[in-house]
């Protein structure tokens, strides 16, 4: 799930701002996040058109954040998307 979320980053960069533009964030990136613990993801189908993000961190907010970053890439491709925070359960 990480490469997925992580690939789709890479190619709105990219598309958006150049290859060069995501050569420098992953080098920031790497620089500024070697001991950084990224979150759990699970999608899963809920049906054909809706899907469940289960975001499990030990950083409280990180489900708000996932979906601050879908809105944003939702509207940059002019794509309508409809998002619930279902709020945290203990451990998730």
């Amino acid at each position: 799930m990480h490469g997925l979320t992580n690939r789709a980053i890479q190619c709105f960069v990219i598309e958006t701002y150049g290859s060069e533009r995501w050569a420098e964030c992953a080098r920031v990136a790497y620089i500024g996040f070697s001991d950084f613990d990224l979150p759990e993801l699970d999608l899963r189908d809920q049906t054909a058109a809706q899907y469940s993000l289960i975001c499990r961190s030990l950083i409280a907010g990180t489900g708000q954040v996932f979906i601050g970053i879908m809105c944003a890439m939702a509207d940059d491709y002019g794509t309508l998307i409809i998002l619930e925070h279902l709020g945290a359960s203990e451990g998730i």
